[in-house]
């Protein structure tokens, strides 16, 4: 049952020796749709009470009846699904939108789903917490589901399906993180990343004359670019100042930056600087609109294909510590080692563009220290890529994904294929 109809005053009327009250109370059914019932109700002799009387009884009766709980057959997994997602759904980016759909389909539905709402308790929430934490998910993954509980439950209670939360106070249990050792450094990292030297054998590894597999890490390895940054951007991105990140790629969907903090101009080191003008100068589209990085079919690089095409590989090849690195281990290698090139946390915290973490406005961090930052980022830059060759001492034996100008010369095959 769901709470009082709005204005419902129901209504008295002589029947032989009683006064009689007839309402409406409305039932929340199993599927979820709510069906509305009349009712009747005694409320005493015509003989004994006035009118005024029964109409005040019949009000408490209302009062009391409509404003109880829902039925308590409604399960939890219903009311996410029919209550709590669709509110959400709106304020998530499609990327945050599938993955947040799975871990509430897999680490809550799937455990908690088919029980009523209003039988669930602390306890019970949180054994379910810890047996997850025993099960090794990892400390990020419970502590989003901690968070969507308190959520959930937040939000049924603000409904009025339940009438107190049971997940405010859950504790996320003891996890035991899984932790790398770097060999050369000698110290347990907690997250993988590379050192000076890996980098900069990744990097001798991939092509740098006809196709831009060497820049695309580099910007991600040297200006800490998220990778639906790198392959969002476009042409006219690229001005005197750097990079501007307006969009990224996300499955192939344009959609905006991963927050408002995202959203700004990057400054590039000398060394990236070179090697993107060498690219417009090979690409086969160099116009505005056109995808720096771009598929024979015009259509901005898979994030998925270059790490299976040509990252993987290559980290394999060169005898990286991991052999299957991602953009994320590059873009924590800058954030590990910028301190050696003397970053303090503000230029740090300007180039990964954190926006939980940002403790000043994009527009001070372009006037303010802009210049400190690009000190940085060439320092940086030619410590691990002043020396490289202009042709890689490994080639990946993939079909090419990238088109240059000159496509019969470079990749022995017609424009049109």
């Amino acid at each position: 049952m769901r709470g009082r109809p709005r204005f419902q005053t129901g209504h008295v009327t002589p029947q032989g020796h009683n006064w009689r009250g007839e309402y409406y109370q409305s039932l929340s059914q199993p599927d979820g749709s709510i069906k509305r019932v009349h009712r009747s109700v005694v409320l005493g002799l015509r003989s004994e009470i006035r009118e005024t009387e029964a109409r005040r009884k019949l009000t408490e009766i209302i009062a009391k009846e409509t404003s109880t709980r829902p039925d308590g057959r409604i399960s939890l997994a219903w009311f996410i699904q029919n209550r709590w997602l669709p509110v959400k759904k709106a304020r998530w980016k499609p990327s945050t939108l599938g993955t947040n759909t799975g871990l509430i389909t897999n680490q809550i539905i799937q455990g908690l789903g088919t029980v009523p709402l209003e039988q669930i308790d602390k306890f019970q929430l949180q054994t379910h917490l810890n047996t997850l934490a025993d099960q090794g998910l990892s400390y990020s993954v419970i502590q989003h589901v901690q968070s969507f509980l308190k959520d959930i439950f937040a939000e049924a209670q603000d409904l009025d399906f339940i009438q107190k939360s049971p997940a405010i106070r859950l504790q996320i249990p003891r996890v035991v993180r899984t932790r790398t050792l770097d060999p050369t450094d000698g110290m347990d990292t907690g997250k993988p990343f590379l050192n000076l030297e890996q980098l900069t054998k990744l990097l001798r590894c991939l092509p740098n004359v006809g196709k831009p597999d060497r820049l695309i890490v580099m910007l991600a390895a040297l200006c800490a670019f998220r990778p639906g940054e790198i392959f969002g951007l476009t042409w006219q991105c690229f001005t005197e100042d750097g990079l501007y990140v307006m969009q990224r790629v996300y499955r192939g969907l344009t959609d905006t930056p991963k927050s408002e903090a995202s959203r700004a101009t990057v400054p590039v080191p000398t060394l990236v600087r070179g090697a993107l003008d060498r690219w417009k100068s090979e690409c086969y589209d160099s116009s505005p609109d056109a995808f720096i990085f771009m598929t024979k079919n015009r259509t901005p690089v898979n994030v998925y294909n270059f790490l299976q095409r040509v990252l993987h590989p290559a980290s394999a090849a060169c005898g990286t510590t991991y052999e299957r690195v991602t953009f994320q281990v590059l873009r924590r290698t800058w954030a590990t080692h910028a301190g050696t090139f003397g970053a303090d946390l503000k230029v740090v915290e300007a180039v990964l563009r954190h926006s939980a973490s940002l403790n000043f406005s994009v527009g001070t961090y372009q006037q303010a220290i802009r210049e400190k930052v690009l000190e940085v980022m060439n320092k940086f830059a030619e410590a691990v890529a002043g020396n490289l060759p202009n042709s890689a001492h490994f080639e990946i034996p993939v079909e090419p994904e990238f088109l240059p100008r000159n496509t019969t010369q470079v990749l022995g095959v017609s424009s049109s294929g």
